[in-house]
Protein backbone atom coordinates (compact mmCIF):
# COMPACT_ATOMS: atom_id res chain seq x y z
CA UNK A 1 0.00 0.00 0.00
CA UNK A 2 1.49 3.37 -0.75
CA UNK A 3 1.65 5.80 1.77
CA UNK A 4 -1.19 8.13 0.50
CA UNK A 5 -3.63 5.33 0.52
CA UNK A 6 -2.39 4.62 4.07
CA UNK A 7 -3.12 8.19 4.89
CA UNK A 8 -6.52 7.94 3.57
CA UNK A 9 -7.30 4.70 5.43
CA UNK A 10 -6.17 6.38 8.66
CA UNK A 11 -8.19 9.45 7.75
CA UNK A 12 -11.23 7.43 6.90
CA UNK A 13 -11.06 5.33 10.23
CA UNK A 14 -10.65 8.81 12.46
CA UNK A 15 -13.54 9.96 11.05
CA UNK A 16 -16.00 6.96 11.45
CA UNK A 17 -14.71 6.75 15.04
CA UNK A 18 -15.40 10.48 15.38
CA UNK A 19 -19.16 9.69 13.96
CA UNK A 20 -19.57 7.12 16.13
CA UNK A 21 -18.32 8.93 19.06
CA UNK A 22 -20.99 11.64 17.84
CA UNK A 23 -23.87 9.29 17.64
CA UNK A 24 -23.31 7.66 21.06
CA UNK A 25 -22.06 11.09 23.23
CA UNK A 26 -24.98 13.17 21.61
CA UNK A 27 -22.13 15.68 21.21
CA UNK A 28 -20.85 18.11 18.42
CA UNK A 29 -16.79 17.74 18.53
CA UNK A 30 -15.14 20.54 17.01
CA UNK A 31 -17.57 23.05 16.51
CA UNK A 32 -18.35 25.83 18.34
CA UNK A 33 -21.79 25.12 19.62
CA UNK A 34 -21.73 27.95 22.50
CA UNK A 35 -24.99 29.99 21.13
CA UNK A 36 -26.50 26.85 20.64
CA UNK A 37 -28.99 24.94 23.44
CA UNK A 38 -28.52 21.22 24.34
CA UNK A 39 -31.67 19.90 22.50
CA UNK A 40 -30.34 21.39 19.12
CA UNK A 41 -26.66 20.25 19.96
CA UNK A 42 -29.04 16.79 20.26
CA UNK A 43 -30.55 16.61 17.29
CA UNK A 44 -27.49 18.02 15.01
CA UNK A 45 -25.12 15.64 16.65
CA UNK A 46 -27.00 12.67 14.94
CA UNK A 47 -26.41 14.63 11.50
CA UNK A 48 -22.94 15.68 11.89
CA UNK A 49 -21.65 11.97 13.26
CA UNK A 50 -23.36 10.00 9.90
CA UNK A 51 -21.95 12.36 8.00
CA UNK A 52 -18.54 11.35 9.27
CA UNK A 53 -19.26 7.77 8.97
CA UNK A 54 -20.43 8.29 5.53
CA UNK A 55 -17.05 10.72 4.37
CA UNK A 56 -14.79 8.22 6.43
CA UNK A 57 -16.37 5.27 4.68
CA UNK A 58 -15.95 6.61 1.23
CA UNK A 59 -12.32 7.51 1.83
CA UNK A 60 -11.83 4.29 2.88
CA UNK A 61 -13.15 3.04 -0.24
CA UNK A 62 -11.27 5.30 -2.57
CA UNK A 63 -8.02 4.31 -0.93
CA UNK A 64 -8.61 0.47 -1.68
CA UNK A 65 -9.22 1.56 -5.40
CA UNK A 66 -7.17 -1.05 -6.77
CA UNK A 67 -8.67 -3.93 -4.96
CA UNK A 68 -12.85 -3.01 -5.38
CA UNK A 69 -13.14 -2.90 -9.01
CA UNK A 70 -15.71 0.21 -9.46
CA UNK A 71 -13.41 2.67 -7.27
CA UNK A 72 -10.80 1.78 -9.75
CA UNK A 73 -12.85 3.77 -12.42
CA UNK A 74 -13.21 7.12 -13.37
CA UNK A 75 -16.58 6.58 -13.06
CA UNK A 76 -16.24 5.04 -9.26
CA UNK A 77 -13.60 8.05 -8.12
CA UNK A 78 -15.81 10.79 -9.32
CA UNK A 79 -18.95 9.24 -7.75
CA UNK A 80 -16.98 8.85 -4.43
CA UNK A 81 -15.93 12.39 -4.73
CA UNK A 82 -19.47 13.67 -5.35
CA UNK A 83 -20.36 11.96 -2.51
CA UNK A 84 -18.16 13.95 -0.16
CA UNK A 85 -18.42 16.86 -1.68
CA UNK A 86 -22.73 16.28 -0.81
CA UNK A 87 -22.07 15.04 2.41
CA UNK A 88 -20.26 18.35 3.20
CA UNK A 89 -22.75 20.80 1.32
CA UNK A 90 -25.25 18.73 3.55
CA UNK A 91 -23.57 19.08 6.82
CA UNK A 92 -22.82 22.67 6.76
CA UNK A 93 -26.77 23.63 5.02
CA UNK A 94 -28.27 21.34 8.38
CA UNK A 95 -25.71 23.35 10.70
CA UNK A 96 -26.81 26.12 9.38
CA UNK A 97 -30.82 24.98 9.94
CA UNK A 98 -30.19 23.57 12.97
CA UNK A 99 -27.96 25.83 15.35
CA UNK A 100 -27.26 28.62 16.58
CA UNK A 101 -24.22 30.01 15.86
CA UNK A 102 -24.35 31.37 12.07
CA UNK A 103 -25.41 35.20 11.56
CA UNK A 104 -28.86 36.02 9.61
CA UNK A 105 -28.24 38.71 6.74
CA UNK A 106 -28.96 41.17 9.39
CA UNK A 107 -25.93 40.32 11.11
CA UNK A 108 -27.76 38.62 14.74
CA UNK A 109 -28.18 35.44 15.32
CA UNK A 110 -31.51 35.01 15.88
CA UNK A 111 -33.48 31.92 14.50
CA UNK A 112 -35.09 32.32 11.09
CA UNK A 113 -38.91 31.38 11.79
Amino acid sequence: MELVQLLMVFIGIVAVCMGMYEIAKKTVAGRNTAASTQEQIRRFSTIDGTTYIIEGSVVILMAFSDYIPFMGTTAGLYTGLGILIACVVYNFIMAKKILNNFPDEDGDNKKRK
